[in-house]
């Protein structure tokens, strides 16, 4: 019989601390740096996408006023007139419109005839066509008049001066011109398209820069077209200051892949040709032009290119369809930027670790044998770690190095599997670790009460406030109203931005989840309006929070994909609370829940009707509610002034505005109330301008 041999616990000890130190720190390691870039990159697709909406937004802003004047120029009879010898009827509107909109820098009109009329801004940031147009220094505008006299072939331009209230201060009469508006771009393509057009960018005769005319064609006595100017560099300087950092791209570009402005100088224009992204000397752009013209910009939204062995991530959006022509913004960011923090961190990480690994051997060896009590102990914390509970710090006491190191990193280990625990609901860990069931996609129906929370105004705050304090302030914000949801039963289902969207009756059921979203909803509007007004003291940030909630029956379970899952709600109450949540920036309330909800929580809480109402994306009408107080806790004015508001509110549907008028008067006197207010105003309008017999009092919202 062959002797089983028999290792020294010693060399046991030695021998599995070892391989078992070695396993945990590399796997601790590589599993660490694969959530955090993971995270990193996510976040960088996330904060891509948001400044790419923000870009957008930006430039259709530069677009809106544009179309906005040519649309109004073409229905006008004065700017269709013809001028006199020195200024045209349309003259004052054009004045106007630079007087509204700062960014209007030229407008003109070019007629059949030849003849042409321009107004030029000339304090807006052309100051170098004062030479070009002859001005004075205290002129403000300059007003161009070219025309053919009888008799002669070349034209002549009256130039006459205004100041900043429209006065004229000088004139200049020039000749020898040849300038022909019928022969530009912005006319030609103006009369093909027979409406409003913006044409490829193209070098401005006057001042020498790229830029971009939005036109439209005219009917008069002399048909001409109505154009306004666009200058590329205000778009190209606004892409530069959005750009995070040195390495990356942000290009806007149309769908024949033209570039049509860039935060890096490398692609400019030659003559009146605007570069190609094919041609561009960036070959980044170029090879992202290669891919879109062999795969199309359909669907296009995430790519992954590799330039000169560098990864990067390329996120493509499309802008909102403007002038017959479609645009896209192209923002690329260098992973190795995203991701060289982590792996410096991982690397330094896992040296410092071996290094402890080599250093320990000696005292391993001579303090073996006595190691046995605190393995123990050591197993101990182990199995509480097994068990999920990463509150409490350990603490072994031993005069052995080797186990106090081992001690130390479990330490460093529990500690950051209780800070990774944080990222993940603590609720929805222990559900699915205690669920014997495999982790797969897809969910179950059942009824949950879904809460959407948002900041008022957050893109003004954000704007105007240092990212690094947004972003301490925004965490205190939120570990406030997460630890109010969590003490009332609810589940953060995820933070998108300056929104949070909970849920209730999952994952664990609660048989009181909508009186309990309820109660959060309360105690979020109490505690964070304290909040806020510390804050405001303070003279720091303030947060102002509005709150939708639905309730009813929905998917409830895992999506997305087999390597990454997220648990959530799935269904029309989802995207219902969210519109609430919108709705209450037009109504000037803070909690709004859907008619549905109110039926489970009228006895128990106070609740206001605000309005009958069809929210953007729904074709159903509801009753939308205003969540006051719990029933039991409120103070008697406050019961007996929504009585008499909703007895007004019900007498204004049924169309008696005077008796209506009498009740929301006295919810006012009782106590004061904007939305009192405001039905008495409506009152009042409805009884000058009596609505007709098919009038419900639905209101439907074109906005979120």
């Amino acid at each position: 019989m062959a002797v089983k041999r028999l290792i020294p616990i010693k060399m046991t000890i030695i021998s599995s601390f070892f391989l078992t130190l070695f396993l945990v720190v590399f796997l601790l390691t590589a599993f660490t740096y694969f959530i955090n870039s993971r995270s990193a990159l996510s976040t960088a697709e996330h904060l891509m996408e948001s400044t790419s909406s923000q870009i957008l937004l930006k430039i259709e802003n530069m677009y809106e006023p544009m179309a906005y004047l040519v649309n109004q120029a073409g229905s006008l009879p004065s700017v269709a007139a013809k001028p006199t010898l020195q200024t045209h009827p349309a003259e004052a509107y054009m004045l106007n419109a630079m007087g509204m909109y700062k960014q209007v820098q030229i407008q003109y009109i070019g007629f059949q005839d030849g003849d042409f009329f321009c107004i030029y801004s000339l304090s807006a940031g052309y100051q170098g066509e004062r030479e070009n147009t002859h001005a004075p220094q205290s002129a403000a505008f300059a007003v161009l008049r070219q025309y053919t006299p009888p008799g002669q072939d070349e034209p002549v331009r009256l130039w006459r001066y205004l100041n900043e209230s429209g006065q004229t201060i000088g004139s200049f009469k020039e000749k020898g011109v040849s300038y022909d508006p019928r022969e530009r771009g912005w006319y030609k393509s103006a009369v093909e398209e027979e409406g409003v057009s913006k044409s490829l960018p193209y070098i401005f005769d006057n001042s020498g820069e790229p830029g971009i005319t939005v036109s439209v064609p005219i009917e008069g006595a002399v048909p001409g077209v109505y154009g306004v100017d666009i200058l590329l560099s205000e778009i190209s300087d606004y892409l530069e200051q959005m750009r995070s950092s040195r390495n990356s791209r942000i290009v806007l570009f149309n769908e024949d892949l033209q570039i049509i402005a860039s935060a890096r100088s490398a692609d400019q224009f030659s003559g009146d040709r605007h570069p190609l992204m094919v041609n561009s000397h960036d070959p980044l752009v170029a090879q992202i032009a290669a891919i879109l013209e062999r795969d199309g910009l359909e669907d296009r939204n995430t790519l992954t290119v590799e330039v000169d062995n560098v990864p990067y991530l390329v996120k493509i959006m499309a802008a909102a369809d403007q002038f017959n022509s479609k645009e896209y913004i192209l923002l690329g960011m260098s992973k190795n930027e995203i991701l060289g923090p982590l792996a410096y961190e991982s690397l330094m990480n896992l040296f410092y670790a071996l290094l402890l690994f080599v250093l320990s051997v000696p005292l391993i060896i001579y303090i073996a044998s006595r190691i046995s009590l605190p393995i123990k102990d050591l197993a101990r914390e182990a199995n509480i770690i097994a068990k999920r509970d990463f509150q409490e710090d350990i603490e072994i006491s031993t005069g052995i190095k080797e186990i106090n190191d081992l001690t130390e990193e479990m330490a460093v280990m529990k500690r950051g599997l209780r800070h990774f625990n944080k990222y993940v609901p603590s609720r929805l860990v222990t559900h699915l670790l205690e669920d014997n069931r495999d982790i797969t996609i897809g969910g179950d129906n059942r009824e949950v009460t879904v809460m959407f929370t948002d900041i008022a105004d957050f893109t003004g705050i954000s704007e105007n406030c240092p990212p690094q304090t947004l972003m301490e302030e925004l965490s205190v914000y939120f570990h406030k109203s997460t630890d109010i949801i969590r003490r009332n039963n609810g589940l953060v289902d995820k933070y998108i931005g300056d929104a949070v969207m909970a849920i209730w009756n999952a994952p664990q059921q609660d048989p009181d989840h909508i009186k309990n979203a309820c109660r959060a909803a309360l105690e979020l509007k109490k505690e964070l309006n304290a909040f806020a007004d510390e804050q405001e003291i303070r003279k720091k940030l303030v947060f102002r929070t509005r709150i939708g909630l639905d309730t009813g029956l929905a998917v409830v379970g895992n999506v997305g994909s087999m390597d990454r899952m997220n648990y959530t709600v799935i269904g029309d109450i989802v995207n219902n609370a969210s519109r609430l949540e919108g709705v209450n920036k037009l109504y000037g309330t803070e909690i709004l829940i859907s008619e549905h909800l109110a039926r489970h929580v009228e006895e128990d809480f106070i609740l206001r009707p605000v309005a009958k109402v069809i929210v953007k994306g729904k074709t159903r009408e509801q009753l939308i509610y205003e969540l006051i107080d719990e029933r039991e806790l409120a103070e008697p004015e406050v019961i007996e002034q929504i009585e008499v508001f909703e007895l007004g509110f019900n007498l204004f549907h049924d169309r008696k505005w005077d008796d209506a008028i009498l009740a929301f008067q006295k919810s006012f006197e009782i106590r004061e109330s904007s939305q009192s207010r405001s039905y008495i105003e409506e009152c009042q309008r409805m009884m000058q301008n009596p609505p007709g017999k098919d009038w419900s009092g639905i209101r439907v919202l074109r906005e979120k």
